[in-house]
């Protein structure tokens, strides 16, 4: 970028970041916490050890809290093959935790009046789904209520292993071109999708007149993030970059030949992300009621309560928690934020066998303490009922989620739940209708009915939301029902197609994805296979004439008869 470009951006955009930036030398010179006096690096240090390993990938850690770097700390190897350890000036890939700076990038141009959170994105896209009547707004994209498919899932059920393939942004808008359908009605669900934020870098480039990495690399340089960029290519050449391992009997180099930007694909370095934390924690002055503020909060206008400008926002063990995570190949990276304790955990791993949303969770238990709650008892459901007779409770059961159908079984007079995959547990009673399990005894088992009377049964969990599953149908899986099923399938939105045969045993093959397998029709026009739900669609003569597709990312997505 030529200086006088950069000249303008900061007259136009990096003044309402002066106050702040100035702020940070004497917040660091002058501010006093008891927080940071008080704290002890030892047990930090003793949960990073544990990932410690000889000539391995590794990890960096960082703490934030009023507005002071607590704990900073490098373990590992950057590159292994030329042994170079992770330090202060290692630039990782921090996966979707960019998301947060292409928000905060758009947020921007919202406030100059260049982009408005209510303009359809078919102002800036006229060429995407013309078919939709719905309007699909820009608010729509940040926090994932758009219903746009994940461009990575779709390419996925066409066979395309996206990250073998030399593909970016340019390819991302050319699938989503092709696409007619949404997921559901926008604005009314979240569900995430790396197409949204691949979007909002498209309109942030094409309403800034400039590539969206140049227009992000002035706001950093605003930020004086001067470590922190999006790449235009997968070629460039990034100083002291952390490449990804993963370990399948010795490790392995994770390709980087893709060229995206916007929902991911930015390199920073710890110290640059500790010093926006510090930014974000700074409170009382002007500063925040620019872009940065507003950057923290949930989008207005929209009534999805877990996801905002980048961010996912909920509670752990009771303390208001602003998080994301990151992923993609061997490099991982999560970040917590807690207003009210003007706190901050980063962790940014190299290692794909390093979970990094474990660790900062670990630190967090350790640098919170007592100030957070112990888990609800969510598992702690009242016996509404007597003991049920095995036989009225075996049997199949959905949960219409990714998971593996439950199998309620009798084996000499105990229950057991079996699934596809997984070793069957058996269930104990405790008291009348419930039962827990014998290998997780807080893993509460209610049975009874819905409002409809279909049975089903409620896995009540230690911390998280129960799970429900109902009771379904067992297909009859006779010849003719199956010779229904046989033919070819096809989606034109992603060219991926789907054949059903029956083999010489009569057995139903499903040839999809570049492989095959058996398909053992559990429940009546559905099934599962490949890690997605399959739906059977019926015209009115009762024939089939499509099938879709469903996984956690993608609903509903039709193949049609040929």
């Amino acid at each position: 970028m030529g200086m006088l470009n950069t000249m303008k951006f900061k007259y136009e955009v990096a003044m309402r970041f002066c106050t702040l930036l100035s702020l940070f030398v004497v917040v660091l010179l002058t501010s006093y916490s008891s927080s940071a006096q008080t704290f002890s690096s030892n047990s930090v240090d003793q949960i990073v050890e544990e990932y410690r390993g000889d000539e391995t990938p590794g990890l960096a850690i960082g703490i934030v809290r009023d507005q002071q770097v607590i704990y900073e700390r490098y373990i590992g190897l950057a590159d292994l093959e030329h042994q170079v350890p992770i330090k202060k000036a290692t630039r990782f890939n921090i996966a979707s935790n960019a998301k947060q700076f292409t928000a905060l990038a758009l947020q921007v141009l919202v406030e100059d009046g260049k982009v408005s959170l209510d303009d359809d994105i078919r102002i800036f896209f006229p060429d995407l789904y013309k078919n939709v009547d719905d309007p699909i707004l820009v608010r729509h994209l940040l926090n994932h209520s758009s219903g746009i498919r994940d461009v990575y899932d779709l390419w996925a059920i066409s066979g395309i292993t996206w990250w073998q393939e030399f593909i970016g942004n340019a390819d991302a808008m050319a699938l989503l071109t092709r696409q007619n359908d949404l997921n559901f009605e926008p604005g009314t669900q979240f569900l995430y999708s790396n197409s949204n934020y691949i979007l909002l870098a498209e309109i942030i480039a094409k309403v800034s007149g400039k590539t969206f990495s140049k227009y992000a690399a002035s706001m950093f340089e605003a930020l004086e993030l001067r470590d922190t960029g999006f790449t235009d290519s997968y070629m460039d050449v990034i100083p002291n970059r952390a490449r990804g391992y993963g370990n399948f009997g010795q490790w392995v180099a994770f390709p980087a030949v893709t060229n995206f930007s916007g929902d991911g694909w930015l390199y920073t370095t710890l110290e640059d992300q500790l010093n926006y934390e510090i930014a974000l924690q700074s409170k009382g002055i002007k500063a925040f009621d620019d872009p940065l503020r507003q950057s923290q909060a949930l989008v207005p206008g929209s009534t999805i309560d877990k996801y905002g400008y980048g961010l996912e926002h909920s509670t752990y063990r009771g303390t208001h928690h602003i998080y994301h995570d990151g992923s993609t190949g061997a490099l991982n990276a999560s970040f917590s934020r807690f207003p009210e304790e003007n706190l901050s955990i980063l962790a940014i791993s190299n290692n794909g066998q390093i979970s990094t949303r474990n660790i900062t969770d670990k630190i967090t238990d350790v640098v919170l303490g007592e100030t957070l709650r112990t888990y609800p008892k969510k598992w702690n459901p009242e016996a509404l009922y007597n003991r049920p007779a095995n036989s009225s409770v075996v049997g199949y059961y959905d949960s219409n989620t990714s998971r593996p159908l439950f199998h309620i079984v009798e084996r000499n007079g105990e229950l057991w739940r079996e699934m596809e995959g997984l070793n069957p547990v058996k269930l104990l009673h405790q008291t009348g209708n419930i039962f827990y399990y014998e290998s997780n005894p807080d893993w509460r088992v209610v049975f009874d009915k819905n409002e409809d009377g279909t049975k089903r049964f409620t896995i009540y969990f230690v911390s998280s939301d129960p799970l429900e599953a109902v009771n379904v149908d067992v297909s009859s899986n006779t010849l003719s029902y199956k010779q229904m099923f046989v033919g070819a399938y096809a989606n034109p939105e992603t060219s991926a197609e789907l054949t059903i045969e029956l083999d010489s045993n009569n057995a139903l093959i499903l040839h999809a994805l570049g492989n095959q397998m058996p398909l053992d029709m559990k429940i009546k026009d559905s099934f599962r296979a490949f890690g997605y739900r399959f739906k059977v669609k019926r015209a009115d003569n009762g024939k089939v004439d499509s099938i879709l597709l469903n996984n956690d990312r993608l609903r509903n997505v039709r193949f049609s008869r040929r």
